[in-house]
């Protein structure tokens, strides 16, 4: 779950620093956080999941997990998206790379180590993420009007784990409903 919501966090967090060019400038919300189906036969379960929305800019997430392995190089990621249209989910192309943990400090350094260290993790700017036992604890997710390249509607954006690039077999699996609208 961890992993799923750092890629969630770490693509907000593009979108919000301008890293990726909008076309429309859209209010974002996230509606929910959830785990995938099947979490509790994951190599790494989320476990006490609990999301609360504080009100429209600001949301609070808590969750533990155990990393049985390090995270680094022997984990793919998979980041689904996925836009609600005509009464059903269309999928729509979007990540699939090596290395989560080297991943988030290239692309989105500042939100991955702020994630990291809210997890306690010891080293949150150097990979691998060691193996262990972590807690996240009523982190603080802002939610801004902000410039995204995406429509505006209904999307859910799954954050899997896998141990190679076309494994169905999830190690690690959070999804995360949000809702775009034209600011206004």
């Amino acid at each position: 779950m961890s992993v799923f919501l750092f890629w969630t966090l770490f693509i907000f967090h593009a979108f919000f620093n301008g890293y990726i060019s909008a076309i429309k400038e859209l209010k974002m919300e996230i509606e929910s956080i959830t785990v995938c189906p099947g979490n509790d036969k994951m190599r790494y379960p989320i476990r006490d999941l609990s999301f609360n929305r504080m009100n429209e800019t600001h949301s609070v997430l808590s969750f533990k997990v155990d990393y049985l392995d390090d995270i680094g190089e022997n984990i793919w990621t998979q980041i689904e998206l996925e836009r609600w249209a005509n009464g059903g989910w269309v999928s729509v192309p979007f990540i699939t790379q090596k290395n989560p943990c080297k991943m988030g400090l290239n692309y989105f350094p500042e939100i991955w180590v702020t994630f990291l260290k809210a997890m306690k993790v010891e080293e949150p700017d150097k990979c691998p993420i060691p193996k262990g036992s972590y807690s996240l604890q009523n982190f603080l997710i802002p939610i801004q009007t902000v410039k995204i390249p995406l429509w505006t509607g209904r999307f859910r954006l799954k954050n899997i784990w896998t141990g190679s690039k076309k494994s169905k077999d999830y190690y690690y699996c959070l999804e995360v409903g949000l809702t775009c609208e034209e600011k206004l």
